[in-house]
């Protein structure tokens, strides 16, 4: 049976997601990169009993900064998704990428999630 990822559109976890691993990035396609990154945090997941979760950004912020480019997608919604399920990931935060969103420190995105 196929494990269902939770889907966040915020930074409001449950309880259970609080405190996990986050990847932070658009996992449009996994390349070799991103699966050490899944490793590795599967590493951590055993070691500490953590979620792995990730945060990625609609639309993408390239498309977003340059509005030219109509579709920078390698794989559509569902296939990221079964791409992220392979990799065992246990929620994923798609979180609205504009202009306010962009404006955001680093280190508040992090301390707030």
């Amino acid at each position: 049976m196929v494990k269902l990822i939770r889907l966040y559109s915020n930074f409001n976890l449950r309880t259970e997601h609080k405190g996990s691993i986050i990847l932070i990035g658009n996992f449009d396609g996994l390349h070799l990169g991103h699966q050490k990154l899944f490793a590795l945090a599967q590493h951590y997941k055993k070691k500490y009993s953590l979620k792995i979760g990730v945060l990625t950004f609609e639309p993408m912020p390239k498309m977003y900064f340059n509005k030219n480019i109509k579709n920078f997608r390698i794989s559509n919604k569902k296939q990221k998704m079964d791409l992220l399920n392979k990799f065992k990931v246990d929620f994923v935060i798609v979180k609205k990428f504009d202009k306010k969103f962009s404006k955001i420190k680093s280190k508040k995105i992090i301390k707030n999630i």
